[in-house]
């Protein structure tokens, strides 16, 4: 049973934590149904990159924060132009 638990969606340990059908969410987000359960599905058949659109949606539907729902996998550097194939060093976004 706790196998099962672990392999829901951070999306639907809060929908189901606050008592929210999927059908709910949808309309609450004007996101569609399939959508929403498209976003719980297991890992192996999850979306690989949801708009964050959507999850900001769902966390303000929710009560929750945006941080809340993000999948670890969600935040892996993910390669679009192979001459970046490593992603930036955080500090060279800032200036001392």
């Amino acid at each position: 049973m706790a196998d099962q638990a672990d392999r829901r969606s951070r999306l639907a340990q809060w929908r189901e934590k606050r008592k929210v059908t999927q059908e709910e969410l949808a309309a609450a987000t004007g996101i569609s149904t399939s959508t929403i359960r498209r976003l719980e599905n297991p890992p192996s058949l999850r979306v690989a990159n949801p708009p964050l659109r959507y999850l900001q949606n769902c966390a303000l539907a929710l009560g929750c924060k945006l941080s809340d729902l993000i999948e670890p996998e969600w935040q892996e550097w993910m390669v679009f132009d192979r001459r970046k194939p490593e992603p930036p060093e955080p500090k060279s976004f800032w200036r001392n």
